[in-house]
């Protein structure tokens, strides 16, 4: 008779057999509606909005300060690939038409846009946090000032990633193609560094999901932080399920709903609301698969213990 059935007693979620990983996600489903995970999205993704258009305005400011309302546009023209059409009307148009100013207005714009990104950065943090806290089962125990503080930090780097993701996809093949035709004086090397930049930057920003997914499940939550394997699995799937999502609702607004025929620019602000909602859920399924596969093992996840532990 096994001395470890269904990897109850496995040291890493690897190591957890077929069957134990069909009862986790059983687990995982029961969880996601005793604890009503869908509406946590649904807060995730409304602060979440708050947070994505003054780090999308940053972005468009900063480029405007550098190079005019032209260079947004041909920059910004790319990420139709990553987002649908009608959450580029709706995150771009008005941005778009502030970047063709110029002078003092971009400085100013800018000021306005750093203090609004720094509001929406702590309190869409800390709905996440609270939406972790939940999917976890924990509940939320730290201090006003470390709470914030943590809030402030991660959501500012959240911020940061994003405004550098979209300059990987959109920016970093000419990037790339112009610095090896700089750095060789060969010019025929120019256009295949571009090219291997526009294949590598999707799993170089997928791989940058991963890890900002995997340090917000080990530190977010108010409790003792796993060890970086238990929190990999989850990120793994919630980074998938990202890009699936992205792919199959921008193929879905393009070709089938049209959203914005039908409701003129509400449909297009549906469209991102639709589409944050369905990230924020996948993130929170990725945090409901690393509480379960934790609780399944009977060893200690922790990286350090707790010496209050019985």
């Amino acid at each position: 008779m096994s001395r470890n059935p269904a990897g109850r007693e496995a040291p890493h979620p690897a190591a957890i057999p077929g069957g134990g990983w069909w009862t986790i996600l059983k687990r995982v489903w029961n969880t996601s509606n005793d604890q009503a995970l869908w509406v946590a999205a649904a807060g995730v993704a409304f602060f979440g909005f708050y947070t994505l258009i003054p780090t999308l305005a940053l972005l468009v400011l900063s480029y405007g300060m550098l190079g005019g309302g032209g260079t947004v546009q041909s920059w910004i023209q790319e990420l139709e690939a990553v987002l649908p059409d009608e959450a580029m009307k709706a995150i771009f148009g008005s941005l778009v038409a502030t970047a063709r100013g110029s002078g003092d207005q971009f400085g100013w714009g800018l000021a306005g846009t750093v203090l609004m990104l720094l509001w929406s950065a702590l309190f869409g943090m800390r709905a996440l946090m609270a939406a972790l806290n939940n999917a976890y089962g924990e509940v939320e125990t730290r201090g006003f000032f470390v709470l914030n503080g943590l809030a402030l930090l991660l959501g500012l780097g959240a911020s940061v990633l994003v405004v550098a993701s979209i300059g990987i996809l959109t920016a970093g093949p000419t990037l790339v193609g112009a610095l090896a035709e700089q750095s060789s004086r060969d010019p025929s090397l120019g256009p295949f560094w571009t090219m291997a930049a526009s294949v590598g930057r999707w799993p170089l920003v997928g791989a940058i999901i991963v890890v900002a997914l995997s340090v917000c499940y080990r530190v977010a939550p108010c409790r003792s932080s796993p060890k970086w394997r238990w929190v990999g699995w989850g990120a793994v799937v919630a980074s998938a399920l990202w890009m699936l999502i992205s792919l199959v609702f921008s193929f879905y607004v393009r070709e089938v709903a049209h959203y914005e025929m039908a409701f003129g620019l509400a449909g297009a602000v549906l469209t991102v609301m639709i589409w944050l909602y369905m990230l924020a859920y996948a993130v929170l399924f990725g945090a409901a698969l690393n509480a379960e596969t934790e609780r399944w093992t009977t060893l200690d996840t922790a990286a350090v213990p707790d010496s209050k532990a019985p």
